[in-house]
């Protein structure tokens, strides 16, 4: 492995290991179409997941910073694992690991891959 190759990859989880970075939506907004992004927060220490949370009641979305509990995965701090989403009769949870992992769409993610696996194989 070469020294380039070793130091972009070791840049890749410095922000895994600071701090976890979420979406942020609340109080509870009117849920749009297309949903809303939120604003990216860097979460507290103590915090291991983000989670999203649709009241079908009320028709609002909220994102927030939070910690393992029985609503989520059983894979602690894996990141980007597939948000895991619970159902009650008037909510759906999600839960999620990973920086910026509760977004209104799966394509952060997979944008943030590629263009680290670019970084690593162009050189």
């Amino acid at each position: 492995m070469s020294l380039r190759t070793l130091i972009i990859s070791s840049a890749l989880f410095i922000p895994i290991v600071i701090s976890l970075k979420c979406y942020v939506i609340t109080p509870p907004q009117p849920l749009t179409n297309p949903p809303a992004q939120g604003t990216e927060t860097e979460c507290p220490q103590n915090t291991n997941v983000c989670l999203k949370t649709y009241d079908r009641n009320l028709n609002t979305i909220q994102k927030t910073c939070g910690t393992y509990g029985a609503n989520c995965t059983n894979q602690i701090g894996t990141p980007n694992q597939p948000a895991q989403c619970f159902n009650s009769t008037t909510t759906t949870s999600c839960c999620c690991y990973g920086d910026r992992c509760n977004s209104s769409s799966i394509t952060s993610i997979f944008v943030g891959l590629l263009l680290a696996l670019l970084a690593i194989f162009q050189y």
